[in-house]
């Protein structure tokens, strides 16, 4: 029988399997200096079928859950921003959120973060069902061009102030803190 170990007893345990592919538990493992690194997703939504108006393979959303203020490393930035860029072409593809919550009970006082946009519970639920988000995923182009070489603009993050952007073209980098600042049509 296993006894899992708790990096923080009240929130969640570790995952073995990844503590073991990172090298923690076994030395000869390569790590992030030699190009190498585990990431673990934690939730898919899926929606299909005639009540969401799609077919039977339907459209999903990836999602990374922190708790409170948990870090999203750079190590996850990279890798999750790596696939959802590769899967922007796809129209199955709703995109990535970080999805934050500070009270573990999720009841009616719980209050949401879904890449930085406040959320209620309900706002959170009917987000959850949803299949067209108005939030914008993770590194998502938008609508707008780049002002300086009319390159393409994308969501890289978002914070108490709005949300960041950078050009892919020229690497030129602002924040938008536009409540209405969506997805591009």
């Amino acid at each position: 029988m296993t006894t899992y170990v708790f990096r923080n007893p009240d929130l969640y345990q570790l995952d073995e399997l990844r503590e073991l592919i990172r090298g923690r538990k076994h030395q000869s493992m390569p790590g992030r200096g030699d190009g190498f690194v585990v990431e673990d997703l934690d939730l898919v939504i899926r929606w299909y079928g005639r009540k969401w108006g799609l077919d039977g393979k339907g459209r999903y959303r990836l999602c990374e859950v922190k708790h409170a203020n948990g870090e999203f490393t750079r190590g996850q930035s990279n890798t999750f921003g790596l696939i959802a860029q590769d899967l922007q072409s796809s129209k199955r593809f709703d995109g990535f959120y970080i999805i934050r919550h500070s009270d573990g009970a999720h009841d009616q006082d719980t209050t949401y973060e879904v890449n930085g946009a406040r959320l209620t519970c309900d706002g959170f639920l009917d987000w959850v069902q949803n299949p067209h988000s108005d939030i914008p995923g993770l590194w998502e182009p938008t609508a707008d061009n780049c002002s300086k070489c009319r390159g393409t603009i994308r969501v890289i993050g978002c914070t108490n102030v709005g949300w960041q952007l950078i050009c892919t073209e020229c690497g030129d980098r602002r924040t938008v803190n536009d409540a209405t600042f969506g997805k591009s049509p």
